[in-house]
């Protein structure tokens, strides 16, 4: 078996806070352009491991642009659903969740598919695994390299943890972590591509995907473009500069017992301690503005 192994897309109409693209709906479509190439010229179908959007309601425009992206593909898209593809994380909601239509018109297509008529174990998120191949399992979990790497407050597994919980698979295709790498044990694998590209100021790993082919066991990792110079922390300034001025405020209002809350009272205050700096017609014309 050959494929792409990628997950994380998150297309989304909005254009993220880290982000300083001219033209950010058309940097998504070039780099599904980009894997669709990849695919083509290993002559595989790509494997998406979740989170094709980055909510479950997403425009119209958007969906088209992943159905324009699957028609480029000679062999075919197969993916599952992320938590963040579906309304209230739960395939309960799949029909009312974008990626539903993806998944109701996959019988009537030749182009985007689910994984029910290819020879592959797969779980769409909250659901158990659909059993039908030891080789390769396709989940969306997040899984991060060691268990060092794992975040504080996290409910994650380790890459070794997810080989141990599930003993009898080759090839398990990961995502939800957006960091990418590939961890081996006992001829087994963990294979978790990361995101396409950055979305977040903290996540500033290369975005990749991976070629796998079973049957020479070859795993390769190809880097996608990035435009690094467009990611910018600014917004991060802004915030932490508001949050000195809210904290400014409130060392303030401890501090003096006299402070109000009222424009009124402070500007009063104000002209008391200024009055000898301000001439009456001056003060007679602030509190008429006031009036």
């Amino acid at each position: 078996m050959r494929f792409i192994a990628c997950a994380d897309l998150h297309l989304r109409q909005d254009k993220p806070r880290c982000r300083q693209d001219e033209n950010w709906i058309e940097f998504q479509e070039y780099e599904l352009n980009l894997i669709a190439k990849y695919a083509n010229e290993n002559n595989c179908p790509i494997f998406i491991a979740g989170d094709l959007f980055n909510k479950p309601i997403v425009s119209e425009e958007i969906i088209n642009i992943f159905i324009d992206f699957c028609k480029k593909v000679n062999n075919g898209v197969y993916a599952i659903a992320g938590n963040h593809d579906l309304l209230y994380h739960s395939m309960k909601y799949l029909n009312k969740s974008s990626i539903g239509i993806l998944f109701n018109m996959a019988s009537i297509s030749d182009k985007f598919h689910t994984f029910e008529d290819i020879d592959v174990s797969y779980a769409n998120f909250g659901e158990n695994i659909h059993e039908k191949s030891k080789e390769v399992l396709i989940i969306h979990q997040l899984t991060f390299p060691d268990i060092n790497k794992i975040p504080p407050n996290t409910e994650a597994l380790s890459a070794e943890e997810l080989l141990t919980m599930y003993p009898d698979y080759k090839y398990i295709i990961t995502g939800d972590c957006h960091i990418s790498f590939v961890y081996s044990k006992d001829n087994r694998f963990v294979i978790n591509s990361g995101h396409i590209n950055i979305q977040k100021n903290n996540e500033l790993t290369t975005p990749c995907i991976y070629f796998v082919d079973t049957e020479i066991q070859e795993i390769e990792k190809i880097e996608l473009e990035e435009k690094y110079n467009l990611i910018t922390d600014e917004y991060i300034r802004d915030e932490e500069e508001r949050e000195e001025k809210i904290q400014a405020f409130v060392e303030k209002l401890r501090v003096h017992d006299d402070f109000s809350l009222s424009f009124e009272d402070n500007i009063e205050q104000e002209i008391e301690l200024n009055r000898k700096q301000l001439d009456n017609k001056v003060i007679e014309i602030i509190r008429f503005l006031m009036n």
